[in-house]
């Protein structure tokens, strides 16, 4: 699932506040406030890249992610990409692979619901056509065997 994995058309990233402040990468970012910018950029940065929570594992393309100099990078990147995975030439975030998942169970939700309603107000749309049809030639029917027979009492 997480291959396939796509938000970018959502334009913010959820923060689960409580789970952050509670890590252990929140508390070494208390002793070092730096680390909180770059490891903040590099989850946006994750976010928005197809497979959504990966990036590519080469140190330009992270120090670049992360808004950080590649002489700070070399510095504190074993800090900024603890919680990182490295696989198929990407890094992965498991918190923001699990938030980009549950956005996209939400997506197709709503994008099903959206298509329900749809389909019941096509329905309803077609059916009072049907009904309107209907009784338009059964006014007409009507109407016409009713002058029929005043036609023939005389």
């Amino acid at each position: 699932m997480s291959e396939n994995l796509n938000v970018q058309c959502l334009p913010y990233m959820p923060l689960q506040i409580e789970r952050l402040r509670k890590s252990k990468a929140w508390l070494r970012c208390k002793r070092n406030p730096e680390v909180a910018f770059y490891m903040v950029n590099l989850w946006m940065r994750a976010w928005h890249e197809i497979p959504a929570g990966s990036i590519e594992d080469d140190d330009d393309v992270l120090a670049d992610a992360a808004m950080c100099s590649p002489e700070k990078w070399e510095e504190l990147k074993d800090d900024i990409l603890k919680g990182w995975d490295r696989r198929d030439g990407r890094v992965w975030h498991s918190t923001v692979i699990e938030i980009a998942t549950e956005a996209v169970g939400k997506l197709r939700m709503n994008k099903s619901r959206t298509a329900a309603a749809r389909e019941a107000r096509e329905l309803q749309r077609q059916s009072s056509v049907t009904d309107t049809v209907t009784e338009n030639v059964t006014d007409a029917v009507t109407e016409h065997e009713g002058k029929g027979r005043e036609g023939n009492r005389r």
